[in-house]
């Protein structure tokens, strides 16, 4: 991944989570977030009841359970009862939810109680609630929501992308499908080797016009997942 230079913009990645999958796709945000610039900070939803910073931005990872709140989210979820209109004015969040659909009566109703409230007391919604459903294809559903909130988060605190890497290679490969033998100067004569030795290889370097003629024996060698023979012409490229 290519990092973007750190521009500081704080991000706080806060969990609700019983079993771990919500703090550990948390710490995951958290790295990626950093490689990308911000300044990120992780922590249990309980932590930062009453306290949701204006400044950066909130992005919350929760589950439910039997459509209660996690253990470290039940104070946050209370605390979000008490809210008066308008008071998380500034506040700018984004909410992702671990569920399973086989529990279809609770699936979700956690994180979108978050997500509804946070807006209905003032915040600003970052990108749309994603939904992880372990009954389904979470780590797909999880992707497609990343993608979508490191492009909205982006573009909402003026932050450019990384610029795609200049092709800096020096070298181009030619195969040359023969190893035909090749005419050389004088000086290397002595070089090549006599016929009962040998009849599959030709001098292993020569000046061949501006480039480097590099050869393999006749043998098929296996490169990756290719297998070739031959010579490879090595020349200079852009």
């Amino acid at each position: 991944m290519k990092e973007i230079p750190s521009h500081g913009t704080p991000l706080l990645i806060l969990y609700g989570s019983n079993l771990g999958t919500a703090e550990g796709i948390a710490e995951e945000l958290a790295d990626i977030g950093r490689s990308k610039g911000f300044s990120t900070e992780t922590g249990p939803l309980d932590d930062y009841a009453g306290k949701l910073p204006v400044k950066g931005a909130v992005v919350i990872v929760t589950a439910s359970y039997n459509g209660a709140p996690p253990d470290n989210a039940a104070g946050f979820v209370k605390w979000t009862e008490t809210l008066e209109d308008q008071e998380l004015k500034g506040v700018s969040y984004a909410v992702f939810g671990c569920g399973d659909r086989n529990w279809a009566a609770t699936y979700q109703r956690i994180p979108r109680l978050i997500d509804k409230v946070l807006e209905e007391k003032g915040a600003k919604r970052l990108t749309s609630i994603g939904e992880g459903d372990n009954a389904d294809d979470f780590e797909y559903s999880q992707e497609a929501w990343e993608d979508s909130f490191w492009k909205d988060i982006m573009k909402a605190f003026h932050i450019e992308a990384a610029p795609k890497q200049a092709n800096k290679s020096q070298l181009s490969i030619e195969y040359v499908s023969e190893a035909a033998e090749t005419r050389l100067p004088k000086r290397t004569k002595h070089l090549r080797r006599k016929s009962s030795q040998t009849k599959s290889f030709i001098p292993k370097a020569a000046s061949v016009q501006s480039g480097i003629l590099s050869c393999v024996s006749r043998r098929p060698k296996r490169i990756g997942k290719e297998t070739i023979s031959g010579c490879f012409r090595k020349t200079a490229g852009n």
